[in-house]
């Protein structure tokens, strides 16, 4: 893996690399029981989304200890387990563009929805308090994880889509399954970096979202969900 983090010129599957093999010292025998949520949270998907949403050194992803709009918004008075901040040039704080919400395997129904909501009003908040056309969130539960994409249409209408969904693997006998995730986390990747940083509002044409293909691919997955419950 790090010859292929050498080599290549792609900064997105260096950064992607160099996650893997940072993961690769976090690995367990599949006998361990269910891992704790700040378990998988700081061992696994902190590295892993790391090597996703980090491709300026102006952007700080880390496990949040901190309320989620200091100044304003106190409806929203909240601490998220996740997210990724940004600094200007003068490392002045100029934002935060994601924002996770975890929870372990045996978390109950309740409180994973209220995590789905949470995480749908942050990215909501975030795009009127940061002055963005687009921000990003994700929830996981055990060690499966869920990201959308939320964009303002206009004052009074935001929407968030379905990204994608994949599990993280946590043991030595699944870990060279990361191989099968490269697409996926490459796809974010391109998505995060093209709509979540350093974007203004309206600085996009509201009719350039996101990619046809990747909206066409979310739309089909979605229907399929449907179809199967």
């Amino acid at each position: 893996m790090l010859s292929i983090a050498q080599k290549t010129t792609d900064p997105i599957i260096q950064s992607l690399v160099h996650s893997f093999i940072s993961l690769a010292n976090e690995i367990t025998v599949p006998s361990i029981p269910n891992l704790s949520e700040m378990h998988i949270q700081s061992s696994f998907i902190h590295p892993l989304l790391r090597g996703v949403l980090k491709p300026l050194p102006s952007l700080v992803p880390h496990c949040s200890n901190k309320f989620a709009f200091e100044n304003d918004h106190h409806i929203m008075h909240c601490r998220p387990d996740y997210r990724v901040d940004m600094y200007d040039q003068t490392g002045i704080y100029d934002g935060t563009n994601l924002f996770g919400e975890l929870k372990p395997a045996d978390a109950t129904v309740d409180d994973v929805t209220r995590d789905f909501h949470k995480c749908m009003c942050l990215g909501k908040v975030a795009l009127k308090c940061f002055n963005y056309d687009f921000s990003m969130t994700f929830y996981s539960v055990g060690t499966s994880v869920h990201f959308y994409l939320h964009h303002s249409l206009n004052s009074h209408i935001t929407y968030a889509l379905h990204l994608h969904s994949f599990q993280i693997f946590t043991t030595h006998d699944t870990f060279s399954n990361y191989a099968s995730l490269v697409p996926i986390l490459y796809r974010l990747s391109q998505i995060f970096r093209l709509f979540c940083t350093s974007q203004p509002k309206n600085y996009i044409p509201l009719s350039s979202t996101v990619p046809y293909p990747a909206i066409k691919e979310a739309i089909r997955s979605n229907k399929k969900r449907k179809l199967g419950h």
